[in-house]
């Protein structure tokens, strides 16, 4: 592998999953810190390259490393949806239930709410947590339950995912009284 001639970002996104799709979590993590600085100058990729880290690293079940990679992108990527909820789920199937869900709920308002644009570097491809595209009034709650379907698909069972979805419902009915209430006045 490492006399393919690295010439586009995604000929090193690509490489990098086939590692993590191949379980070689440690040619993965050596091969992503080696080119990291590198993708850092295909404007608007960086946040993208750790998203698909992280993704891939959740689907291959290395969820104590999705999480240090994504928290990393986070601090650089504040407001990047995907890194958000890709860290979410990297918590909730390592059986971090308490932190997963203060960042699902956290999200509900913030982003449900409203349309949107997802994804917060310059030149950012759009992508959703699982790589599909992402329309702009695509919404936190429709992002999360397709992941979790998705995971389902793949045979990544986790009890907790009807109750996450629950959780949106109560919040979701809880603004939705709000509002109404607020038009009343």
């Amino acid at each position: 592998l490492k006399s393919i001639e690295y010439k586009y970002y995604y000929d090193y996104q690509d490489l990098l999953e086939c590692y993590v799709k191949n379980y070689n979590f440690f040619e993965a993590e050596k091969f992503f810190n080696e080119n990291i600085q590198t993708v850092k100058e295909y404007k608007g990729k960086e946040s993208n390259f750790y998203n698909s880290f992280g993704w891939n690293l959740i689907l291959s079940k290395f969820y104590q490393p999705a999480s240090k990679y994504l928290n990393l992108a986070l601090e650089k990527y504040p407001n990047d949806t995907y890194l958000k909820g890709n860290l979410a789920h990297a918590y909730l199937l390592s059986g971090n239930f308490e932190k997963a869900r203060k960042i699902y709920i956290e999200n509900i308002i913030k982003i449900d709410s409203t349309p949107h644009k997802i994804g917060e570097e310059e030149g950012s491809n759009n992508n959703g947590f699982n790589g599909k595209i992402v329309e702009d009034d695509t919404t936190w709650i429709k992002m999360v339950k397709e992941d979790f379907m998705f995971f389902k698909n793949e045979c990544i069972q986790y009890p907790y995912f009807d109750s996450i979805i629950k959780i949106f419902k109560i919040k979701n009915d809880n603004v939705q009284l709000r509002k109404e209430s607020n038009n009343h006045y």
